[in-house]
């Protein structure tokens, strides 16, 4: 590893939902909310949120479906996992018509650059830690100062703790280029300059 803290502020991982549902409807405030038949159907087609998951295999997918299992979600949410890019911009058309959107995102990534928390979508705060034993995340999942937390939340409560960027490089070619490394350390960029 060479430097780290690379996203000034870190990155953050959760559940977000298109704002105009979340004002719209009681002002929907927390990922808990989706266990009301009425709000989850807000989401979907059959009673059920559809909630835009990631691609099979990644490691945020497996966090999905064991905080669905732990909030008691299963019977409210269903998750829908396939090619997340293709599936994103399928969000992103809903979201600017109108229609109702429920997605699981991070930040910085080009989703919350292009469907900007606290403008366009809101993130929706779980109701405790939890994650499956196979993902790694320090610290806890209240975050202090996230844009567009549903209901104005600070700190808000995302699906992990915050994270951040790091390099790796090979030990012989650091070794052998001194000014790379010192120039990799010093890496830092906000977070809407890494989404950009």
């Amino acid at each position: 590893m060479v430097g780290g803290d690379e996203i000034i502020g870190g990155g953050i991982n959760g559940y977000l939902i298109d704002k105009k549902t979340a004002l719209a409807h009681n002002n929907i405030t927390s990922l808990e909310q989706m266990k009301d038949l009425k709000i989850a159907g807000l989401f979907g087609d059959d009673n059920k949120a559809q909630l835009i998951s990631c691609d099979r295999g990644w490691s945020c997918g497996d966090v999905v479906n064991y905080q669905l299992d732990k909030f008691g979600l299963w019977q409210t949410v269903h998750p829908v996992s396939g090619k997340y890019e293709a599936l994103m911009a399928d969000v992103v058309t809903r979201v600017k018509e109108g229609k109702p959107a429920f997605f699981y995102a991070w930040s910085p990534s080009w989703t919350t650059n292009v469907l900007v928390p606290g403008k366009d979508v809101v993130w929706l705060p779980t109701p405790t830690d939890t994650l499956p034993p196979n993902v790694p995340n320090r610290g806890s999942t209240l975050v202090n100062g996230v844009e567009g937390c549903a209901g104005g939340a600070n700190p808000c409560r995302m699906a992990m703790a915050s994270w951040n960027y790091g390099a790796v490089a090979n030990k012989a070619f650091i070794a052998a280029n001194p000014a790379v490394k010192k120039f990799v350390e010093q890496i830092r960029f906000p977070s809407a300059t890494w989404s950009a």
